[in-house]
């Protein structure tokens, strides 16, 4: 016998029923969103990670099928001297440059966060972060030139003595690291202040009122509230110093007698210039290793799941307002306010003068070089450089300028640049942002365990997965092919889904639930409620992706260094190396780089405010 179910129970089945379905179209919908960024994750970064350590357990040329050598490779690695030295070599680097660049980044963000916020000051200090590391290498070793750089010009108009620098074994490594820690400087001090911002203003105004200095303010309420982002800046900063090759490649090529061979240059070398990938890749999986213990243990010296702002009961989105009203900075009159401004003209004044020398460089004609090295200004003026870095005159015509004979096509070069920072930036945007919806918003089995995986890719270290990589796009045919150069970043960048989940999740439920209330679907949602909500953090991404892919040197640099396809830093690499004359056309090459330098000057010229705040947003996560 059949039975009719009551009207109430089956509103209940058509409930069930229906909500069954919302789910398994909510979960699909979730899955076809992370679908790319998953492709990308898997493809580049979580089997290129695997195949490093098959790899590394190889005999392999890359021109004869790879031989089976268990063990080898690492027991020869512990037997090499090479490599220990150049192991040596990167952490005196990291001791060079990691206490430098944290403590005078720490510095400047204090002088900033006291005496002034002013945009136009943040945006001159992080100017040397938006250019490239070859970019930085080819200015500094300009100015640290024995013969003709102006750092030795001014040594010598105060009666000092001069010094080699990148020319010299004692002092070579020491050099890069100064380098490097010019270049990064802004951008830690831009997160320092970020991270000063959250901190209660409630807290020093009361601390002036017992008396207390500024330097015990400092000890007692700064660096104790600091340890979150002090974490997070040197995690970040000594797993990239651990990483050095850019500044290496241009400045020292390893030399001089070896003295900055560091461990991945080393590795570079046993991989492409050597081809023993399976040495290389057991190298960096052994890299790989020491990078991980030295995060763990940072991230228990620095008790990184704790933050010492909840002993305090104050919204952190609060600290900079005190009974309602904003408060810009704790001001003292006195000496010290003085001395202060002082330091950070100085700051301010280190930054931009090695621009001014390169212009004033780029601007003097060859022959006038040696008679201006010490000058400000250039003692006749020409535009000639910039007509042979763009390639518009002949050879003989830039020998008789007075130039080295070397030729850059730099509009090619631009072009390639633009093509890949463009597709770069799409493609991280778009597939980084439904990635992150989907993490943020919508409900699916494995959601955890999957982002979990996106979170561990952070931690790999690039010298792992340029190997295995490499060997794919080589077996793919994409070697000098924008395939080839843009496939490992197109589809994922996991720190943009990561960022970008955090913004989406602080979106209120409501707006979504109205829209599906009125029948809109998740891809309506987010296309026309989620993003445009979301302008902000998502321009964050794009500004930060695109100054990455800008600056790219690394794997343009292995796997696109034909003319057709170069980019603007191989290319200014490439120009640098052709020197016909025995010497570099140094008047050519500061020309070429204030050229290269024009496009990151207009993106902080024009866009400056939203740069900055780009950069200050990864702090205050």
């Amino acid at each position: 016998m059949t039975t009719t179910p009551v009207d109430g129970a089956q509103s209940l089945i058509t409930s069930v029923q229906t909500g069954s379905r919302l789910r398994d179209g909510e979960a699909f919908t979730a899955w076809l969103m992370i679908l790319p960024s998953l492709i990308g994750l898997v493809v580049f970064y979580l089997v290129p990670a695997v195949r490093a350590i098959g790899i590394s357990m190889s005999d392999w040329n890359l021109m004869s099928p790879p031989r089976d050598v268990g063990f080898d490779n690492y027991r020869a690695m512990l037997a090499d001297g090479e490599f220990w030295h150049a192991l040596k070599l990167s952490a005196y680097y990291v001791a060079f440059n990691i206490p430098m660049q944290t403590a005078i980044g720490l510095a400047l963000a204090v002088l900033m966060d006291r005496l002034s916020r002013a945009i136009v000051i943040r945006a001159i200090v992080l100017l040397p972060f938006l250019l490239s590391n070859v970019l930085v290498a080819l200015l500094w070793v300009w100015l640290l030139d024995p013969m003709l750089g102006w750092i030795n010009a001014m040594l010598q108009s105060v009666g000092a003595a001069t010094h080699t620098f990148f020319s010299s074994p004692v002092e070579a490594l020491a050099t890069v690291a100064a380098v490097n820690t010019w270049r990064y400087t802004g951008m830690v001090s831009l997160l320092f202040l970020a991270g000063m911002q959250r901190i209660p203003r409630s807290l020093y105004e009361a601390a002036i009122l017992d008396g207390v200095s500024e330097w015990k303010m400092f000890r007692r309420i700064t660096l104790p509230l600091l340890r979150p982002v002090m974490l997070f800046v040197l995690v970040t900063s000594i797993t990239g110093a651990f990483q050095i090759f850019d500044t290496i490649a241009v400045a020292t090529n390893g030399g001089p007698a070896g003295s900055t061979r560091v461990i991945v240059y080393y590795i570079y070398e046993n991989a492409f210039k050597y081809h023993k990938m399976g040495y290389a890749s057991a190298m960096s999986v052994a890299l790989l290793f020491v990078m991980m213990l030295y995060t763990a243990a940072q991230m228990r010296l620095f008790r990184a799941n704790e933050s010492d702002l909840a002993f305090f009961n104050v919204d952190p989105g609060e600290s900079n307002h005190i009974g309602g009203v904003p408060v810009r900075s704790v001001k003292r009159p006195g000496a010290g306010r003085f001395l202060a401004w002082s330091v950070l003209a100085v700051l301010v004044a280190f930054t931009l003068i090695p621009f001014w020398i390169v212009l004033r460089t780029a601007l003097t004609p060859s022959a006038e070089l040696y008679a201006s090295m010490g000058a400000w200004l250039p003692p006749v003026f020409t535009l000639d450089n910039f007509r042979r870095a763009l390639g518009w005159v002949s050879s003989d015509v830039a020998l008789a300028d007075g130039g080295s004979g070397s030729n850059a096509n730099f509009l090619r070069s631009l072009l390639n640049s633009v093509i890949f920072s463009g597709l770069v930036v799409a493609g991280q945007v778009v597939f980084s942002s439904m990635a992150a919806y989907a993490f943020a918003r919508l409900r699916f089995r494995g959601r955890e365990p999957l982002f979990a995986l996106f979170l561990v890719s952070l931690m790999l270290p690039n010298i792992i997965l340029f190997i295995p990589n490499f060997v794919l796009v080589k077996e793919l045919g994409w070697l000098n092919t924008y395939a080839g150069m843009v496939a490992p970043f197109l589809l994922v960048w996991a720190f943009a889904v990561f960022y970008l989940r955090q913004t989406f999740l602080s979106i209120p439920r409501e707006l979504e639930e109205a829209a599906r209330l009125d029948g809109a679907s998740y891809w309506t949602i987010f296309w026309r409620i989620v993003v445009p909500v979301s302008v902000p953090p998502i321009a964050t991404v794009a500004i930060l992706s695109g100054v990455n892919a800008w600056n790219e040197f690394f794997w343009p640099f292995i796997v696109a260094n034909a003319d057709d396809v170069q980019v603007l830093t191989v290319a200014l690499q490439a120009f640098k190396s052709q020197a016909p004359q025995g010497a570099p056309d140094w008047t050519g090459l500061m020309a070429a780089a204030c050229l290269a330098m024009a496009p990151m000057l207009a993106l902080l010229l024009f866009f400056g405010r939203y740069v900055v705040e780009s950069v200050q947003s990864i702090g205050g996560k």
